[in-house]
């Protein structure tokens, strides 16, 4: 097993200062927080002015990215929207390959599933797949 390099990130002004900064001049640099790398996407988590997660795709060449405001720094109600089940939003937090297919992991709150359930808005649009399941 190896390592090579798949993508390198110019420097720019954007880049955080080898000193210290101050916290209110934390937004004009970007924070990277996670890169994972599979088959065909790279994905960057990243803070710049907005919580953002950004997706690569190797094959085609074109990038996607989902952006949210995080309410405080314990805020975890980002990411991709659930469209499937009205469900909480999903963050990925690691990816693994298992038997030849890949898989992103992610991490909820119960308190952010407690809230979205309580809210019913899920519940009505897990009632919207059903249905269009039995068509």
């Amino acid at each position: 097993m190896g390592y090579s390099t798949s993508f390198l990130l110019a420097p720019s002004e954007l880049r955080w200062p080898r000193n210290d900064i101050e916290p209110a001049l934390v937004s004009k640099y970007i924070g990277l927080h996670l890169i994972l790398e599979t088959e065909r996407f790279i994905i960057l988590k990243y803070f710049f002015k907005e919580q953002t997660l950004g997706f690569i795709d190797k094959h085609i060449k074109r990038s996607y990215k989902v952006s949210w405001q995080p309410v405080n720094h314990l805020d975890n109600n980002g990411g991709l929207p659930n469209d499937l089940d009205g469900g909480v939003p999903f963050e990925p937090k690691h990816y693994f390959e298992e038997n030849g297919v890949e898989y992103l992991v992610g991490f909820t709150q119960p308190v952010n599933m407690l809230t979205r359930i309580s809210s019913g808005t899920s519940q009505i649009q897990l009632q919207n797949t059903l249905r269009r399941k039995r068509l």
